[in-house]
């Protein structure tokens, strides 16, 4: 695509008085995106390096065998924009030629004015669309087993649902579960996507997803630890930039709060969600990366806190890790095993399989939530408060 601003232009051709260079002068001065022409002749080209720039050059071939086509090479090797040849088209090897030997266009002399304009029309920008983007919401587990990808994967589902598509990424390098839980077998990975960063577009980006029934297109994480030595912190950054742009919903499933690449999504992230039990373990995990999240500057505004699995039998009182945490806990799944787990092996997320279950009724409640409200305040109680503080503390 060429540049917004007005674009030089050169004409190449047989004879500044040749009629057409007169009425090719005279079209390009209706497009204000396009200088008034320069001329030169085929001879001064292939006798010289010219010392202009142009962003556009319009060969004129002088006869119906093409004369003046050796030009075009020369030309390529001394412009990097648009070349457009125009002849007569009455051998369709010479359009063929003329696109062999560089030219991007070829336009018919005989159908000028309305051929000519045409091709204009193709090269001047289209004004740029307003950037969609889409919301980021990164998951994160406090500890091992608290079902975080489980949670991310009906998340991802419950908003393909809602909004026709979604983009779920698996940031669990090496040992990600999201290809698994959708019954998938990606041919490309994030590892992928990182060696091609440099010339990665939305196009390339949207082939390197696999998709699901639901509506969610994953972009799995590598398939061994080899591969996710790959993924950098910028390949993920433009990662999370396109899928962005290709949907309205983008889960991220993190592996932890500390690599490079995982905190370029906490630092993009709408939101994040952190997946705890109510127990001592998870939430003084929990409670680790909150304060972490601190150092990182990322608004506690931002940042909820889920309970996974909840109504497990031992559990902590709810009252007393809020009060730990000095966090509000904004959501609680209920604890299902026989559905979840029954859904994890089918391979098929139970926000697919049963959308009225309890389990999946409470993701839907937390696909709703609003990161931009303000951390409601917590309540001061000591209790289990005083038990993580003596932890931290070096003793229990």
């Amino acid at each position: 695509m060429l540049s917004n601003r007005v674009m030089r232009t050169l004409i190449v051709g047989h004879c500044l008085q040749d009629a057409t260079v007169g009425k090719l002068k005279q079209l390009l001065a209706s497009f204000p995106e396009f200088s008034g022409p320069m001329f030169v002749t085929s001879e001064s080209v292939q006798r010289k390096r010219l010392e202009i720039t142009a962003e556009l050059v319009v060969v004129v071939l002088s006869d119906e065998q093409g004369a003046g086509q050796s030009v075009i090479p020369r030309l390529r090797e001394m412009f990097t924009g648009r070349v457009i040849a125009l002849g007569e088209i009455a051998d369709p090897k010479l359009i063929l030629r003329s696109l062999q030997l560089g030219a991007d266009l070829f336009v018919d002399v005989m159908e000028l004015e309305t051929e000519f304009p045409a091709a204009l029309r193709r090269l001047v920008p289209k004004p740029e669309p307003k950037e969609r983007i889409g919301n980021l919401v990164g998951v994160l587990s406090a500890c091992g087993g608290c079902g975080a990808s489980t949670v991310a994967v009906n998340l991802a589902a419950v908003q393909a649902r809602e909004h026709k598509r979604s983009v779920l990424i698996d940031l669990n390098l090496g040992r990600g579960d999201l290809a698994a839980l959708l019954d998938l077998k990606p041919q490309f990975s994030l590892a992928n996507a990182c060696l091609n960063e440099g010339r990665m577009d939305q196009a390339m980006f949207g082939k390197m997803l696999a998709r699901h029934s639901s509506g969610v297109h994953l972009l799995s994480s590598p398939p061994n630890y080899a591969d996710a030595r790959a993924v950098t912190a910028s390949g993920v950054k433009q990662a999370l930039s396109l899928a962005r742009g290709m949907a309205p919903e983008v889960v991220v499933d993190l592996e932890d709060c500390f690599h490079g690449e995982q905190v370029e999504v906490l630092r993009q992230a709408t939101g994040v969600l952190v997946v705890c039990r109510l127990d001592f373990t998870s939430l003084r995990n929990t409670r680790r990366i909150l304060e972490h999240f601190t150092r990182l500057e990322v608004q506690r505004s931002r940042v909820k806190v889920v309970v996974n699995q909840h109504g497990r039998h031992g559990e902590l009182p709810v009252n007393e890790a809020e009060d730990a945490l000095n966090e509000k806990i904004v959501s609680f799944i209920p604890h299902h095993p026989k559905a979840v787990h029954g859904a994890n092996n089918a391979g098929v997320p139970l926000a697919v399989s049963d959308p009225n279950s309890k389990v999946v009724k409470s993701i839907m409640e937390l696909a709703n939530i609003r990161f931009e409200e303000d951390k409601p305040p917590s309540r001061l109680v000591w209790g289990f408060n005083r038990l993580l503080n003596g932890v931290f503390n070096g003793g229990r």
